[in-house]
């Protein structure tokens, strides 16, 4: 019996062309009648994942949020962190000193403004789709706190020595998700995915074995392989692919609701 149902935003339950499918709503709805907690598990920060959280009346149904690749843990019926883990303003200053020197864009939340360094489509994407508010670094003083996560990232094709060099200087201060050869999203150490559903399920009392998952992307792939029942879309890599149980229509086709709907039929057993 699945009792968790996580899905993975970018790529999965949205695609840049046709945003959310409706068919993926109405399917999310439909677990949650079947009393199927939803958990939304994604590299963005949580003002970035708000909208589509309303989309399936997130919150009313004491459904869940994994942010900043499992930094932060949030139940939205209760308004509290279950988890958080922070990058401290120290090593955030220091990333942010390492990628003006190295010609890197860099950019970080602090509380619901993303700060950046170079206005590209990064973040364009951030300003339409994350729901921040967003304001240029002109001072390194504008980072003020500890982050859930930063995100570097340079121009599509252009040259990625400096992030290789990013990856060997910090691999050791902070966890790196280096989803494309030209992003990467930067979380406090030992933070991911799993990490954070791990920590869900222990404060609910499920198995990992009562979840199932679905994602598409490189920082879904051990939250993948420790769950009761797996899936991914045509839409992702082979790599990805066949480290699950299920490959599933692409996001555009709504894959999350195929899936959803395999799962509503698997309970009904």
């Amino acid at each position: 019996m699945i009792k968790l149902f996580v899905s993975d935003i970018d790529g999965t339950l949205f695609d840049h062309t046709v945003g959310v499918p409706t068919e993926n709503v109405d399917a999310l709805l439909k677990l949650q009648e079947k009393d199927v907690k939803i958990v939304l598990a994604s590299g963005r920060a949580i003002p970035a994942m708000m909208e589509i959280a309303d989309k399936i009346r997130l919150k009313e149904n004491k459904g869940y949020i994994i942010s900043s690749n499992g930094a932060e843990v949030f139940d939205l019926f209760k308004g509290e962190f279950i988890h958080q883990a922070l990058i401290p303003l120290d090593i955030l200053k220091n990333i942010y000193l390492f990628c003006m020197k190295n010609h890197l864009y860099f950019s970080c939340v602090q509380d619901d403004v993303l700060y950046y360094s170079f206005y590209d489509q990064a973040i364009e994407h951030e300003k339409y789709h994350g729901n921040f508010k967003i304001k240029q670094i002109n001072d390194i003083n504008n980072i003020k706190k500890d982050s859930p996560k930063c995100s570097i990232n340079i121009s599509i094709n252009s040259d990625s020595s400096g992030m290789d060099k990013f990856e060997k200087e910090f691999n050791s201060y902070v966890s790196i998700e280096r989803l494309m050869p030209w992003y990467m999203d930067v979380q406090a150490m030992g933070q991911s995915k799993k990490l954070g559903l791990e920590k869900l399920c222990h404060t609910l009392s499920i198995h990992m074995d009562e979840v199932a998952a679905i994602g598409d992307g490189v920082n879904d792939i051990t939250m993948l392989e420790s769950v009761g029942l797996s899936a991914s879309l045509k839409n992702a890599n082979h790599m990805i692919q066949s480290s699950v149980d299920h490959v599933m229509p692409s996001a555009k086709d709504a894959g999350v609701a195929h899936f959803a709907h395999y799962i509503l039929k698997q309970n009904a057993r």
